[in-house]
């Protein structure tokens, strides 16, 4: 799991929200999908759900800041081996949590791998601050990682009977009808 990016695409026609007439500007901290329905919904003038999960991003096209939050990514890579057996098949993929900064990535298939990096100042992250033993990584690593297990603990998927031995026929009929190619 490397560089997470959400591209977030709204767009306005004359006299709309963001970017100015033309559209296109470019958010000063991390989104994720999970801001969609908040933001459509305030958009519209619609109120959320409290389920939902999500910052309402239409605060920025009026000239607010978001808050500084935790983005929450998990990875949809790989598939096969990692999931089968497994109750929930995403339980064993690699999990982030981004901060600020600061990026923390868990990835259970790997034994439990542990990983943080200073996006500031390393944004290709190559430089695992975990291995150099430092206090701060390893304070800001539990952290982080105490945040992650906190939202996936509370936002965790109820029991479901998911059969794996699907996995293939969906991933056919997936690709049968353009979304999965060779490079997924």
């Amino acid at each position: 799991m490397r560089r997470v990016r959400g591209p977030a695409l709204p767009r306005r026609g004359r006299g709309g929200a963001p970017g100015g007439e033309n559209g296109g500007s470019r958010f000063p901290a991390p989104v994720s999908t999970l801001d969609v329905v908040p933001t459509i919904s305030a958009l519209l003038g619609l109120a959320c759900p409290d389920a939902v999960v999500g910052t309402d991003l239409s605060r920025v096209w009026r000239g607010e800041e978001l808050p500084l939050r935790a983005i929450i990514s998990e990875a949809t890579q790989p598939i096969g081996d990692v999931e089968r057996g497994q109750d929930w098949p995403n339980a064993l993929k690699a999990k982030a949590v981004r901060r600020g900064p600061w990026k923390y990535i868990l990835t259970p298939y790997l034994g439990g791998r542990e990983e943080l990096y200073n996006l500031d100042v390393d944004p290709g992250e190559r430089s695992n601050l975990l291995l150099t033993g430092e206090v701060d990584a390893l304070e800001r690593a539990t952290e982080l990682r105490g945040e992650l297990l906190r939202w996936s603990q509370a936002h965790s998927p109820l029991p479901s009977s998911f059969n794996n031995s699907q996995s293939d026929a969906i991933l056919e009929r997936l690709g049968a009808l353009g979304y999965v190619g060779e490079d997924d």
